[in-house]
Parts: C-alpha cells; structure tokens; sequence
C-alpha cells in the first residue's frame, strides 16, 4: 500500500527538541514585540537562534524604503543562523549589499527555515514604490510579501503568483507541508492583537485545541457569484477533485457529515424567507454566496452560533456590518446577555471575559474553541485595532459607509481608562507600544546599533454620524452646528486640528454634501487639555434639492496630515447652535467599544471573541481584494486533512495583499484516508485499509474513535441522498496517524466505483462534548472482465498456450523467468509478450531458456477495461497487483 508520509511533526511539546525550521521576527522599537516572539518560542519549542531582533519603525504602515530594510535584517538573520554555516552570497548586482539573485537563491536552497512568524509591533503594510500592478498606491501586506521576497529575487513589483507547491500536491494524495527550496516561498503567519494579551493568547488557544480537539459548527458558502470559488482541484491536470465549480460546495457538506435533506434545501429559497433559513440544527449551516452575513436577521444564519469555521463570502467590510449583528455571534443558541454591561454581576462578568476590554460576556458572546475564519472581501481585515462606541473610520463622503481599506497611515484609536479630563477616560492617536526612543538603521550596516530616530508616523481620523429628524434648511435663519472638544498633545508634529462636516439630504442617497474644514487650532509639542470649537453654518445654496430637507450629519475629527507624538481629544459635544441639545454620542470616550467599522474582523473575532486564527485581504493592491478566494474549501478540507493552518491558508494563493493572522503550525486535526495506489484500485479481496484518526492530539483530553463504512458510487454525496451506506465492520479506538483500520472484505462486491468513509468521532473529556469529522476515498473494486481460465502450456516448440476463450474480448501475454520470479519473490522483471491478442492461443517464439530454468506465463483479458492477471486470494496483497497497475501491455 502507499502511506502518504503526510505530517511529520506529530509530537508532543514536552518530548519535542527546538525546532529550527521557524523564524521569529520582533522589532526591537515595540515594546510588545520581543515579549510575544519570546512567548511564541517558549511555547512552541522554537530554536533560540532562530529570532530575529530588527529595528524599524513600530507603527502597523512602514514606507517602501522600511519595507527593504526590514527583509534585508531578516536575510541578514537568515543568513547567519540557517545555511549551515556557509558564507554568505554578496551582491554586486540587485538591491545590494543583502538582496540580489545569488543571496537569494543560496537562502531558498539552503535555509533551514520554512515558516515565518511575524509579531504584534513588527508593520503589516506598506506602499510598494514604483508599483505598475492596479491599485498602486494601496498600502498592502508586508507578510504576502517577505513570504517570496525573502526566497526570490524581484526587480519591480510583480503578481506573487507561483505554481510549485499547489501542483505539488495533485489531487491531494501528494499533500505535504512547504518545502522552501522547490517551492520558492516561506509560510508567513502574524501574532497580533490590540494589546500584548490578546496576541499572546493566539498561541495558547491553539496550542489548546491542539490537545483536546475541535468542536463546532461549520458557516460556509457556495461561493461563486462575484468572488470566491467552492472547489477542491488538481492544479498540475488542470481538473476538478470533487464537482466542479458548481457542485464542488457540498464537499464543506460531507466533511461535517451533514446529508439531511433540511440542512441543504433550505438554500434553494430566498434568504430573507422563513423556509430559507439554515436549521439550527444543521451541523454546516450555508450561505449562496452572496447573502446577507450571518448574524443579521435577514440572512440565512440570524443566529450564528457554535461557530468552529467561517468561509464567508460578502459578508461586509466592517464586521457583520453593525455591532448589533455582530453580538448575534454567540456560543449556543440560548445565551442572552451578551455584554457585560447588562450581565446580573457586570464586576464578575467583566473579571471573566475574555475579550480584550472586558466588556463582552464571553460566556455567551463568541466562537467555538479553536475558530479560525475567512471572509471573502475587499479589505475585511485591513486595520487591526477596535472602535469606540459610535465613532467609526470613513474617509470618504459616503453618510452609510463605516469606511474602506486603503487609508494608508491610518491612526488607531485607544480608548485609556486611567486618564481622562474630567473622568479616566479618553481617546488617544499614538502608538503606546514603541519604546521611547526608537532607532532605526541609517543604511545596510546592521552589524552596528541602529543610528537614526524613527518614531512611528500616522494620521488621527475618526468620524460619527448623527441621524436627525427630517427638516429644511432655513434660508433665512440657516441652522449652525457647534462641535467642540478638548485636546491634549504629548510629543506632537505640528498639525493643524480640525473638524470635517457633512449634511446628509433627504432623497440623496449615501453620499452627503462635504462642508469643508474649519480648524479648531495648530497644535505642537506638549500641550495639557485645552478647549477649541468651531461652527458650521448650513448654506441652502449648496443643497441640491428644491426643498432643502436633511436628515443627518456627520463629523470627522482629523489631523491636517500625519503626525509622529501623541494627539488625544475628551468630551466632544456636537450641538445645533441655540437648541442646547447633545447630539454627540460617547463624547467622553466612556462607553465601551460597542462599534465596528472597516476593516475590523480579525480585531473583533480575535482580540474581542476567542478566535484562533483570522485570514483575509489587507488591501486592493494587485488583488482587486480577492485575496485568498480562489481556495477557501480547500484551505478547509486540507487543514482537517492535517496540514498546519500556515499551509492550509497559503496553499493555492495567488495575490499580494493577503494576511493570515494566527499560529502557523496550528493543526488538531488530522482525518484522511490513505491513498490505495496511484489507480485508486482495491485489488485484493480483503483490502487492508490505513488512515489518520485524529482530532484532539493529547489522549489524557481526548478520547477518538473511528469507524469506516461504504457505499455503491463515486460521489459522497449521492451516497447520502441515498441512505445506501454500508457498514464494513471496522471500527476501533482512533487518535493516530497512519493507523491500520484494518481489511475490507470485498469478496462478494461486484465491479465498480465505490466510496469509502471515515468517520472519526472525538470526545473532549472535560466537557464531554462529541465532534464527527469525516474523510472520502472514491475507488474502484474488481476487474471490468474475469481472470483467464484454463490456461495449458504445451512443450512443443514452439511453445504453445491456450485458454478458455472469452467473447468478444482481446488478451495480453506477460512472463519472466521462473529464476527471477524465485530471486525477487514477485513479478518485478515480467515483459509483455503480446499485446492484444485476438484469439485464446499464443505462439512464443523465444529460444527455450537454459537448463534449470523455465519461463512462467501470465494472461489477462481487456475489452473496455482490463482484467487481472491473477488473484490468490490469500489474506494479504498478492504479487501480481503491481502488474495490473503498471499496464505492462498498454
């Protein structure tokens, strides 16, 4: 049989010794950094010399030039501890002293190094100068890029688009971890979170479900309508796996086991119907592809619960598009309070959450241990930070939009709860995670300390909208709007502070009219808390309308420009001038971070929820935000096959502005078949079956069971419309790789297609929780034709041999030596002597072999198919089978 050496990191931590095939990077300018890269390789048993300590500038956007400096620290780190010793390569040529042709050729082919772990305070986006792909100037993914420019040597700015590795695995039986030196790439995965916390967290909870397995339910989709592709393919033939691109979505179906007729019809009716709405039931609750997100109440799934995996497709730029919706996210279907604010103890709730700012209840609010998700969009996760309650990212004039991706330089903003004006409470634009004085390096002499001041340089820009009831403008007496604020400055750039306005109009749709900017002041240095306003005065002349209604405004506070230092601002009070009425909402930055807006998901399933793992696309930059969707299925299928999630993700990508955020070498699961052979052809009457059970990796947490079952057919799923699965009597305690699941009795089956199943069934022995994940091998039993019968060898010369003819068929004559046959105990040395013989006779016209010796003499029949040339039957595989699939006689 043909074991697949699939994993090959399938050890516990405590027996495990360093791995040296993980590189760590952390920016010496972070404060948290360091701390999480440390963290990681503590916990993961990582090689001490393999972290790498760079010096850049510690925002989440660097510029080109950085981008340069900090992959040529990395070759340089590289280069010093994972070539074995050897000199280094020097450019002449390239971008030299670090990056040429020859530096990288000789890391790709002898670097130990395989994955790259990027840290919280190393930057995750850059603009790529002198771009020609689309989107040029959009600040895209500092780790889609290092994933080839480490190992690969580029002139300009070029689609990261190669085939080695997704060829590779054909059409999966040749699956395999990343080897750099054939594949041309590194798996590159980030530990981030909004605070030091939350990124160390990612390790724990993975190294977690690691050991005790993974329990929940699957949100997947068809995909397929704008964007994204439910398939699993063979990419070196250019063919479907499974399906096609149509079909190919009920695999996500078959691997949770879920076949009820009422977990798949429900999507053959509109979402926003009754009878369109996934059962809660459904143990993989789909979407169409371009419905509503799960969570809103017009979606298939109003009530996301239980959620292991999400491959979402259009599921909106800000998370679930609204805070509300998002709360719908829970852990079962029957929990109710969601934020602790309205829990019976918020004190006790607050102590045991854990989302970041401990305002969720994350005893119902959350994900299933172990989530990881997707969501195919343009930039769902292109800034990693939370918003504070009614204050959101838009810097366009749209009234509706919670913003887009592609703001480079962006600021986050950082609600501090120990120091406020009147309270302790404010809202800050600074980077609190560089240290004091961080420096970067001048030049390419990284041997020396680092030499130039390089604090991090953003821009504040954060927005609220205020929805008003319906009125005119009055054209004699025009409404004015008062906004003011207090502000607060710690090491500031001089910038001007100002105020952005905007009307919105009754029957304009989302755009609103942009009344321009009004400072508040220039601000520089250090400055205690000081009030400014402004006054905006409505102008009937710019309103389009005949009746000059409106409905809304909405208000951006900014910076003229990006800035390094601190900027912090505390009770805004946003008026009609003469009502005396406060419109503006959380104005003094105390009411928690019940908000969402572009770009949030892996922020909020992360850092708020108790995700695992989030991937998405960062930016538009040559991906047009498709990033990642060509593969999402089988980033699925191929991690519940055992690849680590770094693999699963990257496998099949073909973008530039991709992120994954997570542990790369997160893998509980591994639940496969073993391939047969390369013709998927059961050959012998008990047919001795391997697989890997596994879900859950420490048996003192888990305990696996397996069982194997078939059926008439090549595709699962016409097996489960059916009901026409078959038990095959094996079935045992699992939790291995590479187990015997024993011998299939094939004896009384018929030729023809047949499906094995796996199932595998873990229990989590803490929470007694069960969880059935299942594994698919279409094979064909028998020969089209039965064996030749009554063979008879003459010793005439020449030698004569006849059988029982059989109708309207050809034959195919093999043999050897019966001194070969003895020496190698099997058939390795037969020849075809004929192919295609018409009649039940054959003439061999060799010379008649030497004393001692004799020939031996092997016949099958073929028609549309072929035959065998023998079967025993004996209990184990008999030597001829490796004949048949070699089609001697072709």
């Amino acid at each position: 049989q043909l074991v697949i050496p699939v994993i090959l990191f399938f050890v516990s931590i405590a027996s495990a010794q360093f791995r040296d095939d993980v590189m760590i990077v952390v920016n010496d300018n972070s404060l948290d950094s360091p701390q999480v890269g440390q963290y990681f390789a503590d916990q993961r048993q990582i090689d001490p010399a393999n972290t790498c300590h760079v010096n850049v500038p510690a925002g989440y956007f660097i510029t080109w030039d950085e981008f340069r400096s900090l992959r040529d620290q990395i070759i340089d780190c590289m280069q010093q501890d994972t070539i074995g010793g050897m000199t280094p390569a020097t450019c002449a040529d390239g971008d030299p002293p670090y990056y040429c042709q020859a530096s990288v050729d000789q890391l790709r082919e002898n670097t130990s190094i395989r994955y790259l772990v990027t840290t919280r305070g190393v930057p995750t986006r850059m603009v790529v100068d002198g771009s020609s792909l689309s989107s040029p100037s959009a600040p895209t993914s500092v780790d889609n890029y290092l994933k080839y420019w480490l190992v690969r040597y580029f002139a300009s700015d070029v689609t990261l688009n190669f085939t080695q590795r997704r060829n590779a695995f054909g059409d999966g039986r040749s699956m395999r971890t990343v080897d750099t030196a054939f594949d041309g790439e590194l798996i590159v995965s980030r530990l981030e979170g909004v605070d030091l916390a939350s990124a160390k967290t990612l390790v724990d909870r993975a190294i977690d479900a690691e050991g005790r397995g993974i329990y929940g339910k699957l949100y997947g989709s068809k995909y397929g309508n704008i964007g994204g592709k439910a398939q699993w393919r063979d990419y070196a033939a250019n063919s479907y796996v499974y399906g096609d691109l149509t079909t190919g979505w009920r695999y996500q179906l078959g691997l949770f086991g879920e076949s009820r007729a009422e977990c798949i019809d429900y999507l053959d009716q509109p979402a926003s119907n009754a009878s369109g709405k996934a059962p809660d039931t459904c143990l993989a609750r789909m979407t169409s592809g371009d419905d509503p997100p799960p969570g809103r109440s017009s979606s298939r799934e109003p009530n996301p619960f239980d959620a292991m995996f999400w491959l979402g497709s259009l599921d909106g730029q800000p998370t679930i598009g609204s805070f509300n919706d998002f709360m719908n996210w829970r852990k079962d279907e029957s929990c109710a309070v969601t934020l602790c604010r309205n829990a019976p103890d918020p004190g006790a709730c607050r102590a045991a959450s854990t989302d970041a700012f401990r305002e969720i209840n994350t005893d119902c609010m959350g994900v299933a241990d172990g989530f990881w998700g997707y969501n195919f969009q343009s930039f769902p996760v292109s800034y990693f930070t939370a918003w504070p309650t009614a204050w959101y990212h838009n810097s366009g004039d749209s009234f509706t939009s919670l913003g887009g991706g592609d703001n480079n330089r962006l600021a986050f903003p950082d609600v501090r709860d120990d120091f406020g004006r009147t309270d302790s409470t404010s809202l800050w634009f600074g980077n609190r995670d560089q240290v004091a004085e961080p420096l970067c390096f001048a030049g390419a002499d990284f041997a020396g300390p680092p030499d130039v001041s390089c604090p991090d340089v953003e821009r504040m820009m954060i927005n609220q909208r205020i929805y008003l009831p319906q009125q005119a403008v009055n054209e004699a007496d025009p409404q004015q709007y008062r906004i003011g604020l207090w502000y607060r400055s710690a090491d500031l750039a001089s910038r001007t502070l100002r105020a952005r306005f905007w009307v919105r109009e009754v029957g304009g749709g989302a755009t609103a009219l942009n009344y321009g900017t009004l400072n508040f002041a220039t601000v520089a240095g250090d400055n205690d808390w000081t009030y400014a306003e402004v006054i905006f005065t409505l102008d009937p002349a710019v309103h389009t309308h005949a009746d000059k209604l409106y409905d809304g405004i909405r208000v951006r506070l900014e910076m003229s420009n990006t800035h390094a230092g601190e900027i912090g601002i505390d009770d805004v009070t946003i008026q009609e001038v003469g009502s005396g009425v406060e419109l503006a909402v959380n104005r003094s930055f105390d009411q928690g971070h019940e908000q969402v807006s572009a770009g949030d998901h892996a922020s909020n399933f992360l850092s708020r929820l108790n995700g695992t793992a989030f991937f998405g696309s960062l930016s538009h930059h040559q991906s047009g935000g498709h990033s990642f969707d060509q593969h999402p299925m089988e980033t699925l299928l191929y991690f519940l096959r055992g690849l680590p999630l770094g693999d699963a993700v990257w496998w099949a990508e073909n973008y530039n502005s991709g992120v994954l955020y997570g542990d790369p070498l997160y893998s509980p699961t591994s639940v496969m078949l073993h391939y047969l052979n390369d013709q998927d052809r059961v050959l012998d009457d008990m047919q001795a079956l391997l697989g890997n059970t596994v879900n859950g990796r420490d048996p003192a947490r888990v305990d696996t069971l397996f069982e194997v079952d078939y059926c008439p057919g090549s595709d699962f799923f016409d097996c489960d419309a059916a009901g026409s699965w078959v038990p095959t009597a094996l079935a045992g305690g699992g939790g291995l790789v590479d187990q015997p699941l024993g011998n299939w009795d094939v004896t009384t089956l018929p030729y023809g297609q047949y499906t094995i199943r796996l199932k595998v069934i873990s229990t989590d022995l803490a929470t007694g929780r069960n969880q059935a994940l299942f594994d698919y091998y279409p094979v064909t039993v028998g020969y089209p034709l039965p064996e030749v019968s009554g063979l008879l060898v003459d010793g005439n010369d020449p030698t004569t041999l006849t059988w029982d003819d059989q109708t309207m068929v050809l034959y195919d004559i093999a043999g050897g030596m019966i001194s070969d046959l003895g020496n190698d105990q099997g058939y390795a040395q037969s020849v075809c002597l004929h192919t295609n013989n018409v009649r039940n006779e054959y003439f061999d016209q060799r010379t008649p072999p030497g004393s001692g010796d004799a020939y031996y003499y092997l016949v099958r029949a073929k028609a549309a198919g072929a035959g065998s040339y023998g079967n025993a039957k004996t209990d184990g595989p008999d030597p001829r089978n490796e004949l048949d699939l070699a089609n001697l006689c072709p």
